[in-house]
């Protein structure tokens, strides 16, 4: 399965069991996590303009964090099914890792591409 992160996200808050055991691939770039096995996999969603944009996150595990700032596809699991709407912050397995270029619109949240 294939999902904008923000997508993802949010079916991990309101419908975890949709995601139980699934293998899902994310498109985002890297930011340091909380720990040092710990990264996060992010995009900015921009809805008018610069002042009101989000930052979404969901924190990886399983595979060495990449430099800061590099795009990378990720491909794995939810790692727990408690998420919560305070801190709707997944936690994912990671399975496969590839580095990838910026996408054109990095502020457009889409999934990422077969080509």
């Amino acid at each position: 399965m294939t999902d904008p992160l923000e997508d993802f996200i949010g079916r991990s808050v309101h419908e975890p069991k949709t995601l139980r055991g699934r293998t899902v691939r994310l498109l985002g770039f890297v930011s340091a996590g909380k720990s040092p096995d710990t990264w996060y996999l992010n995009r900015l969603k921009l809805s008018c303009c610069a002042a009101d944009v989000r930052t979404l996150h969901v924190e990886m595990h399983g595979a060495k964090a990449p430099d800061n700032d590099t795009w990378v596809e990720v491909t794995g699991v939810l790692r727990a099914e408690h998420v919560t709407v305070e801190n709707p912050v997944p936690a994912m397995e990671v399975g496969v890792l590839k580095p990838v270029g910026q996408p054109r619109n990095p502020y457009h949240d889409a999934p990422p591409t077969d080509g």
